[in-house]
């Protein structure tokens, strides 16, 4: 079993338009190393979906890596199948390009804590008013995502 190094990071009252766009707290701890930094705000929803989607591709059977892009920086996450572990790398991509961080974490742990972050970012979003068509999106994801952690075991 693979150590929990992962933490994925939502705060649903940060939640708040800005431009149009639901925009709030979202970050990992990998290795106690917070990526792509503590408080990071960004738009919420497409982070979570890209997450969300790689996840499933993981459990689809393609190993990966599956891309994660932060909207307000130049952040990059990793997310690569190790057998039944998920390793995450976290990197820069601007002029200081490089490796930030990574971590492995049981690939079910790591879903989990995404599926509870797409429902949370989808109910912030109703509440604060910011729906957008990519909660669409996001919902069915999440969906997808619960089937395949049930399936999982």
């Amino acid at each position: 079993m693979a150590e929990e190094l992962a933490v994925l990071n939502f705060v649903a009252g940060s939640l708040r338009r800005d431009r149009d766009l639901p925009v709030g707290e979202i970050w990992l701890r990998l290795a106690q190393v917070p990526f792509p930094s503590e408080g990071w705000r960004d738009l919420v929803i497409p982070v979570v979906a890209a997450l969300t989607d790689g996840c499933l591709g993981v459990a689809r059977g393609d190993p990966g890596p599956h891309e994660v892009h932060f909207l307000r920086g130049p952040y990059l996450l990793e997310l690569e199948a190790q057998g039944a572990n998920l390793k995450i790398r976290a990197l820069r991509t601007d002029r200081n390009l490089g490796f930030v961080a990574s971590a492995v974490t049981e690939w079910a742990t790591f879903a989990r804590q995404v599926l509870g972050a797409g429902v949370e970012v989808l109910l912030a979003s109703e509440d604060a008013g910011t729906t957008t068509l990519d909660d669409e999106r996001l919902a069915a994801s999440v969906k997808s995502l619960r089937l395949a952690i049930s399936a999982a075991g």
